[in-house]
């Protein structure tokens, strides 16, 4: 079985007043492909997961072939139900923006209009969320990776 790595880049784009923040053309899906937005976490920080379709599907053949629902139907049933009732449908509009839902928007504490972090794994997702939790995460992240800087040489 092979591992596939995804890159990771992100920028800051203005969240408006409506809620709509304007997604870089090459991290676009192509033109009608929904979009599954659901609130979640990342390093222990809220944010705003927008799911490409196949990242999705994905998803929920994972859950699907969880060990822990073998013989389990029902469970195995239950936690796709959670996972689709908490995703929020929503397509890319003609100018490229991005509505975010208002409930998805409060958990992440994007500000409302304010600037805002988008980060795209290749393929995957784009994760929304504001400027503090995004510096904490990249700061977590860099100690995390600190350890590893004698593997690689790295001064």
């Amino acid at each position: 079985m092979s591992t596939q790595h995804k890159t990771s880049t992100f920028v800051q784009h203005q969240l408006d007043a409506k809620l709509r923040v304007a997604v870089p053309s090459d991290w676009r899906p192509a033109e009608g492909e929904v979009l599954r937005l659901m609130a979640t976490e990342l390093h222990g920080k809220p944010v705003v997961r927008a799911y490409f379709s196949k990242a999705y599907e994905r998803k929920l053949h994972e859950i699907e072939n969880l060990p822990r629902f073998e013989g389990q139907p029902a469970q195995r049933d239950a936690a796709r139900r959670y996972f689709k009732s908490h995703c929020h449908r929503v397509e890319i509009n003609s100018q490229g923006k991005l509505t975010i839902p208002k409930s998805l928007a409060d958990h992440a504490g994007l500000p409302q209009p304010g600037k805002v972090c988008l980060e795209y794994t290749e393929d995957e997702f784009i994760e929304i969320l504001n400027e503090e939790n995004h510096d904490a995460m990249l700061a977590k992240q860099a100690a995390e990776l600190s350890q590893f800087k004698d593997l690689f040489s790295i001064g």
